[in-house]
């Protein structure tokens, strides 16, 4: 499934300065009046936390490994015949305007403001426009939607400013982007299956990110995989913060728990890489057994109902921070319909639309 072939994403992912394609890339042709684009959401399959700095450059190197899902992002904009910069954001309820782009970032500078604000207050542009935002992830559901969102948000900014970026450059702008609106520490495995689709084997070590090169079987996952939403939201930012500051104080039981998932991260790529799926089960319950012994906040009541409904059916995995949020079940083929009868019955919200995505084609 995969080869060795690995590409550089970026030699940092620590907000240094890029001065690569964007400002040598001459104006493209004026945006259309209308248009939108779209951006993946993901399922972590393993690795998750390890692609926060700086847990790789003190334990590593690790390898975080996700898939691509056909839970999508959206950004509708549409030109104004005044200057007026418009903002409506469908899931948060959202309704804003300003008079400019100049004054959007006066207001960004001095203001606590929303993603779009901080996204479109990075792009020099003419005219107005309304930007409307959607979402089709729960809100808190562990599926890297705010991330994919500010992918999406920096794709028709971009497209407006007449400007092509380069992957590293959106992944380093959209992490220090959340990371001022979290205000905690980010990681960047969300940004690669929103740019890209696919599945998405990423390295991480002393000189960055790098991505392996991987055939694109995501069929092979439709199958077997159930993604389930747990009814309650979680907060990756606040979760993963509560790891962040045991590592830095140096926690003896942390850093083992963080040892142990990038060992577990390195055999499902080994899996991944043979297509040995009937392993995944094992490795996925070995992933809960270390994330749960990394912090207690990764599980929550309704996780743990969940697991106790499923048994021995399936598997679980939690996405992304936990506490919350979605889970995915592993499941055998043959037992698919049932395991998604089970959670409808019991009370809880399978997302049906959750396919995988191919690899996005680039020109």
């Amino acid at each position: 499934m995969c080869s060795a072939v690995v590409e550089t994403l970026g030699e940092s992912t620590l907000g240094n300065t890029v001065t690569t394609s964007r400002q040598n890339t001459q104006p493209q042709s004026r945006s259309p009046d209308n248009f939108f684009v779209e951006s993946p959401t993901r399922i972590d399959l393993a690795g998750g936390t390890l692609d926060l700095w700086p847990f790789y450059a003190l334990l590593g190197p690790f390898y975080t490994i996700n898939l691509a899902i056909s839970i999508l992002t959206r950004v509708d904009v549409r030109r104004l015949e005044t200057n007026e910069i418009r903002i409506s954001s469908q899931g948060m309820n959202r309704n804003v305007s300003y008079e400019s782009l100049l004054k959007l970032k006066e207001v960004a500078r001095s203001t606590t403001v929303g993603l779009e604000e901080l996204v479109l207050s990075e792009f020099e542009f003419s005219g107005g426009w309304e930007l409307t935002t959607s979402s089709q992830s729960p809100v808190g559901g562990g599926l890297g939607g705010s991330s994919s969102l500010v992918i999406s948000l920096l794709k028709a900014a971009a497209q407006l400013e007449g400007q092509t970026l380069s992957d590293l450059e959106m992944i380093e702008i959209a992490h220090n982007i959340e990371a001022r609106a979290l205000g905690v520490p980010t990681g960047t495995q969300d940004y690669v299956p929103a740019l890209r689709g696919g599945i998405n084997i990423i390295r991480y070590d002393h000189s960055g990110c790098h991505l392996e090169d991987c055939i694109d079987d995501v069929e092979d996952f439709s199958e077997r995989l159930v993604v389930v939403y747990t009814g309650r939201p979680h907060h990756s930012g606040l979760n993963n913060w509560e790891v962040y500051k045991k590592v830095v104080e140096r926690d003896a039981q942390t850093i083992e728990a963080l040892k142990s998932l990038g060992q577990v991260s390195e055999h499902l790529r080994v899996s991944l890489i043979k297509k040995d799926f009937d392993s995944f089960s094992d490795i996925f319950a070995q992933e809960l057994k270390w994330r749960l012994r990394l912090s207690k906040v990764f599980s929550s009541p309704e996780i743990e109902r969940l697991a106790a409904v499923i048994g021995k059916l399936g598997q679980i995995k939690i996405c992304g921070a936990g506490g919350g949020g979605c889970v995915f079940v592993w499941v055998k083929s043959t037992q698919r319909e049932e395991v998604v009868q089970l959670c409808q019955k019991n009370g809880f919200h399978t997302l049906e639309a959750a396919k995988p995505v191919a690899k996005i084609k680039t020109t």
